[in-house]
């Protein structure tokens, strides 16, 4: 028996071609072998992808919050005690955790808000509504949708990527796979102008509305399971693997962030902060107030400590076996800590049927360990400065494509040519789609080419990538 229907593994095609993978082994394949995936090396997880130090890229990023989302759903499955009961299907939630990530433009969330800003004025002048009233402009800038990286990795997957144009567009994925990568159900005007996150432009509306099922788009709309799951997913790499990321680089002190003393008092233990726990603590209360996340000193201190049982790094990283076995061990106890947060609520959890719940104390955790990396990385003056730049170059670029719409094929490959053809004009979201495809050395390069800077070579192809 399985938890899911001939409709979750439904394609819009239409086609039916079974093998041994599975209608989900298949996607999570054809989401591997995919161009957007394999660009994704070439992308900014927090640093650069070009910065000396081996962190992470988008990639390398992607491929263990895929090994985490096939684990944590086989994991599920063990605490299915009858043959009644099911858990996420585990290539299902594998090929979302690959694609969750596919709609990210170059220089990560830098570059996300770069692009978001320059489509927004450009959606603006495009209409002539620069000096209109404050309302009429709002409302242009959310009924095209800007631009925002989970909306354009849907978009990605049902448009741009390309495996047989003959018989539909984009990977031709599953109802249930896609609906398993879409976090926020909804478009940004759903959201309200200020709406941080959405997952749908309106061009893609009618493709959202076959995955959820008819009108199943709007701000209170519930996600699937295997969303959820992926989510947690990402969530836990993030603050795993790139906390170890900067602990390694000399970065994030853990070995005197997560230290404490204190004495006994009636029996109960007190424990009080280093100077630089404490100071972490501060910062952390800060930076969670700016995201509208209310924790309080006291709670956030009480994590900390919770946490000090597993993240038992006492020295700074100097690159011996030492330090590497005892970083290797507090990820893989934090790792299964988080994994072992999760229960299916009433039994079943698969798409909406039943509930993935994840224990609160293990989310306000990670919560706690993903800002460690705002504070001592995001939010430094070295990230700013490199980010300043970076957001220069795809605002540049996107007015010098936009600025050419008279001669395209100039400029643009031949794919967003023919995107731009065949969509009743929407020159502006084809550039849009375009530079968002972009790993950073391309779209540095391209800038360097375009702006006279380094102007290249003729035999280099970079500006038709």
């Amino acid at each position: 028996m399985s938890a899911y229907t001939s409709h979750d593994e439904e394609r819009k095609s239409g086609i039916v071609e079974l093998d041994y993978r599975g209608n989900f082994g298949r996607d999570r394949d054809r989401i591997l072998y995919s161009s957007a995936f394999r660009r994704l090396a070439g992308k900014t997880q927090v640093l650069a992808s070009g910065e000396p130090g081996d962190y992470h890229t988008r990639m390398t990023h992607s491929l263990k919050v895929a090994q985490l989302g096939r684990r944590f759903a086989q994991y599920l499955q063990t605490l299915s005690e009858s043959k009644d009961n099911f858990a996420p299907d585990p290539d299902l939630v594998e090929a979302a955790c690959l694609a969750h990530d596919l709609g990210h433009p170059p220089f990560g969330h830098a570059g996300e808000q770069a692009l978001l800003e320059a489509a927004d004025e450009l959606i603006l002048q495009r209409e002539g509504k620069e000096d209109d009233s404050e309302d009429t402009s709002k409302k242009i800038i959310r009924d095209f949708g800007g631009f925002e990286g989970n909306a354009q990795t849907l978009r990605i997957l049902v448009r741009l990527s390309t495996r047989d144009k003959i018989v539909s567009e984009g990977l031709d994925l599953t109802r249930a796979v896609l609906d398993a990568t879409i976090k926020y159900p909804w478009c940004r005007q759903d959201g309200g102008f200020g709406a941080l996150k959405w997952n749908v432009y309106q061009d893609d509306v009618e493709y959202a509305e076959w995955i959820r099922g008819g009108d199943h788009l709007g701000i209170d709309e519930e996600k699937s399971v295997e969303a959820k799951l992926m989510d947690w997913c990402d969530d836990v790499a993030y603050a795993c693997h790139d906390l170890q990321d900067f602990y390694r680089a000399g970065i994030i002190p853990l070995d005197q962030i997560f230290q404490f003393t204190g004495t006994k008092s009636g029996g109960v233990f007190n424990p009080t902060p280093s100077a630089v726990a404490a100071e972490a603590a501060r910062a952390i209360v800060v930076s969670l107030e700016k995201k509208k996340k209310k924790y309080d000193y006291d709670e956030v201190v009480k994590i900390m400590y919770d946490l000090s049982d597993l993240v038992k790094v006492y020295a700074k990283y100097d690159g011996g076996r030492d330090a590497k076995a005892t970083m290797h061990q507090t990820t893989s106890a934090l790792i299964t800590r988080y994994m072992k947060a999760m229960t299916i609520g009433t039994g079943i959890a698969a798409r909406y049927q039943g509930k993935l719940e994840i224990d609160p104390s293990s989310e306000r955790e990670v919560e706690v360990l993903k800002e460690l990396i705002w504070i001592f990385v995001i939010d430094q003056p070295a990230l700013h400065s490199q980010q300043i730049g970076q957001q220069r170059i795809v605002k540049d670029l996107l007015q010098i494509f936009y600025d050419n719409e008279n001669d395209p094929k100039s400029l643009l490959p031949l794919d967003r040519i023919d995107d731009w053809q065949h969509r009743q004009g929407n020159y502006l979201r084809c550039c849009i789609d375009h530079v968002a495809s972009m790993t950073d050395s391309g779209a540095v390069a391209l800038h360097q080419r375009l702006t006279g800077t380094h102007i290249g070579s003729h035999s280099d192809a970079s500006w038709r990538i």
